[in-house]
């Protein structure tokens, strides 16, 4: 077989949300299943969707998926199908920010919410992608990018995992005072291992 460009404009001929990182799914009766990070900088933090019914070849536009929250700035995200109708995505599911920033822009209106990566959590949907009511926490720490496989009904996932610095490490908590560092901000960015589960 050969590959060919479906949808040469974008989803939807470009019609929708922005989407990048983007991770596919094929479902049991052959539609494809498209999530996608969201630019999540000023527009509504959730991941988008779109949908193709005939192999690929056309796209609905994407949509965003309220049940699928977006860290400030999006975050890549791991969808597999599972049996039938079931998908699986894996992403951070960020804690509602409580910072003093966080308040001024509430105060004045902004709806950006300035939270971070954090809470590795598996969103399951059992209608195909219309919905994802059902979750599990698999780490409350800092989390980033995923990977997840799912073989002879067992789900693996892979992700990028960070913790704080332990206050032991003296070199390390003096560069983040000589700094300004703030270490949760740091690590945000710069995951520390990888976790298999």
């Amino acid at each position: 077989d050969s590959w060919s460009l479906g949808s040469p404009l974008g989803f939807g001929d470009g019609l929708g949300e922005g989407a990048n990182e983007d991770q596919m799914a094929q479902l049991a009766n052959g539609s494809v299943i498209v999530e996608s990070r969201s630019l999540a900088t000023g527009s509504p933090q959730f991941r988008v969707q779109a949908r193709s019914d005939d192999n690929g070849d056309t796209f609905t536009p994407t949509g965003l998926v309220k049940d699928l929250p977006q860290v400030f700035n999006g975050v890549e995200g791991s969808l597999v199908h599972g049996v039938g109708s079931t998908l699986y995505l894996s992403q951070p599911d960020p804690s509602p920010p409580k910072s003093p920033v966080q308040s001024l822009l509430n105060i004045i209106g902004c709806k950006a919410r300035l939270n971070t990566r954090e809470r590795m959590t598996i969103f399951r949907s059992t209608d195909g992608g219309n919905t994802y009511p059902d979750k599990t926490l698999i780490d409350p720490g800092f989390a980033g990018y995923s990977s997840m496989e799912f073989e002879d009904d067992t789900l693996f996932l892979l992700y990028e995992q960070a913790d704080p610095v332990p206050q032991d490490d003296v070199l390390a908590v003096l560069e983040n005072k000589l700094t300004g560092n703030v270490v949760s901000q740091n690590l945000e960015q710069l995951p520390t291992r990888l976790v298999f589960r």
